[in-house]
C-alpha cells in the first residue's frame, strides 16, 4: 500500500495547480494499483492525528468537472470539523479512522505531493519514524526565492525552511527538467551534498471529459478575434504586461478581444486587475471571467484564437498545454519550463515577456488567420503524457528508492 498524504486537498475548494497535479495523480495511481492499494490520509489539527478521509474531504479529493471552484486555494475547516476533532481528540466515537501504525510499518512508500506546512512538517516528525518504506516529496518550483517580489510574503518567509525539510525524504520528484536542475543549483550553491536524488518527472494531462474535436469547430467568419489568457491572476504571471501589450494594440487600431480566466490573488495580483478595470472603463474590449468549472474552461477554449502566457516563471506551465490540445496557438516566453513545453510546435516564443515584445507575435496572430492555423495544426500533430503516465512514473520512481 501506497500512503498519500492530502491533507490540504482535501480541505481546498480550488482545482488549480497543486490541487489539480495531487488530484489528478491519486486518481490515477488509484487506478494503477487498486483503491485499496491507495490510501489517503490526513492530518487532523484539531484531532491531533493522522486519519482517512471523511465524506466532505472525500469529495473534494474526487473533485469532478461539475464543481464551481471557490475563490481561495487555503484549506477550509468548518465549525463542525473543528468541534468533531477536538472531540474526538478527547476520546469521543465520532467516526474517524485513525491510521494504525501496523498501517504505515507495511505500507511500500509514503508520498507528499503537496507543499507542506509546518504543522505538517511537524506531524512527520512524528510519522516518519514509523515509516518503513521509503518518503517520496513532489516538487514544484523555486519561484518563491526566484521572484520573491511577486509571491506572497509568508511563502518567501516560509520557502527556504521547506527547501531543507525537503532532505528528510528519500527522493524528490520534480515537476519538470528545468524545476530539476533548479533546486540542484540551490543546493549546490548552499553547500549542500546530503540531499536524496532528485529525478525530474514531468506532469500530464487528460482532458477526457471533453470533446477535443469541439476545438476544430469553425468560428463565425465576422467573428471578433479573441485573445485568451488562463491562469491565477497574481504578479508573477505577469499580466500586467499582457494588457499593457494589449493596449499598445488597441492604440494601433487593431481590433481584437482580450478575456482573462483565474482566481485572483489579492496580494500579487490586484496591480493588474485595477489596470484591466481601468481598460475596461476606458471602453476596450478586455473581460475578466474569474474562476471557471472545467466545462465552462473548455468552452471558453473554443471561443479563443490563441491564448497568451506571458508568465515570468512557470515549474511546468500546464496552461500552454491546454492551449495547444484544444488546438489553439500560444505566444509564450521561451525560457525555463515553458520553454520545454514550447518547442514542441503551435507557440510563438520571445525572449523575455514585456509589452512590447509579446505585442508583436499578438498582432501576428490577431492578422494572420493563416498562421493561427499553421500553428493550430503543429498544436494537434502534438502528443502529451496523460496522469496515468504520471502517476505510474511516479510509483516506479518510489519502488526504486530504499530507505
Amino acid at each position: 500500500m501506497f500512503l498519500v498524504d492530502l491533507s490540504h486537498t482535501a480541505r481546498c475548494p480550488s482545482n488549480t495547480g497543486i490541487q489539480r497535479v495531487c488530484r489528478e495523480f491519486f486518481r490515477q495511481a488509484q487506478l494503477a494499483e487498486g483503491r485499496d492499494d491507495m490510501q489517503a490520509i490526513i492530518h487532523d489539527k484539531f484531532y491531533g492525528h493522522w486519519r482517512e478521509p471523511i465524506s466532505y474531504e472525500w469529495n473534494l479529493i474526487e473533485w469532478n468537472a461539475n464543481i464551481i471552484p471557490g475563490k481561495k486555494r487555503g484549506a477550509r475547516w468548518r465549525a463542525q470539523d473543528k468541534i468533531r476533532g477536538k472531540l474526538a481528540s478527547l476520546g469521543l466515537p465520532l467516526g474517524y479512522r485513525s491510521i494504525q501504525q501496523s498501517a504505515l510499518a507495511e505500507a511500500e512508500a509514503f508520498i507528499a505531493p503537496e507543499i507542506f506546512y509546518p504543522e505538517t512538517y511537524t506531524a512527520y516528525a512524528k510519522l516518519f519514524p514509523q515509516l518503513s518504506g521509503p518518503k517520496i516529496a513532489i516538487f514544484y518550483d523555486l519561484i518563491a526565492l526566484r521572484l520573491p517580489q511577486f509571491t506572497p510574503a509568508g511563502t518567501v518567509k516560509r520557502f527556504q525552511t521547506y527547501l531543507n525539510e525537503l532532505r528528510d525524504f528519500d527522493g524528490i520528484a520534480a515537476i519538470s527538467a528545468a524545476s530539476r536542475d533548479d533546486l540542484l543549483a540551490h543546493w549546490r550553491e548552499q553547500g549542500i551534498t546530503d540531499h536524496p536524488p532528485v529525478e525530474a518527472v514531468p506532469l500530464g494531462v487528460d482532458f477526457s471529459n471533453f470533446d477535443q474535436a469541439a476545438a476544430s469547430v469553425k468560428r463565425e467568419h465576422n467573428a471578433q478575434v479573441t485573445a485568451l489568457f488562463v491562469s491565477t491572476f497574481e504578479g508573477r504571471k505577469n499580466q500586467i504586461a499582457l494588457l499593457e501589450a494589449a493596449e499598445l494594440l488597441w492604440v494601433q487600431g487593431v481590433d481584437f478581444r482580450l478575456r482573462f480566466v483565474g482566481m485572483l490573488n489579492r496580494e500579487t495580483g490586484s496591480v493588474a486587475m485595477k489596470r484591466l478595470e481601468e481598460l475596461k472603463a476606458a471602453g476596450r474590449s478586455v473581460e475578466y471571467l474569474g474562476a471557471l468549472d472545467d466545462k465552462s474552461l473548455a468552452e471558453t477554449y473554443h471561443q479563443a484564437d490563441f491564448t497568451v502566457y506571458p508568465s515570468l516563471m512557470e515549474g511546468f506551465g500546464l496552461p500552454v498545454i491546454e492551449s495547444l490540445h484544444y488546438a489553439k496557438p500560444c505566444v509564450v516566453c521561451e525560457k525555463h519550463a515553458l520553454g520545454e513545453v514550447a518547442v514542441g510546435g503551435g507557440c510563438l516564443m520571445v525572449i523575455e515577456p514585456t509589452a512590447e515584445n509579446l505585442a508583436v507575435p499578438m498582432r501576428q496572430l490577431i492578422e494572420d488567420v493563416s498562421l493561427r492555423e499553421r500553428l493550430a495544426t503543429e498544436a494537434k500533430a502534438r502528443t502529451f503524457r496523460n496522469w496515468g503516465d504520471y502517476a505510474r512514473d511516479i510509483l516506479t520512481f518510489a519502488r526504486s528508492l530504499k530507505r
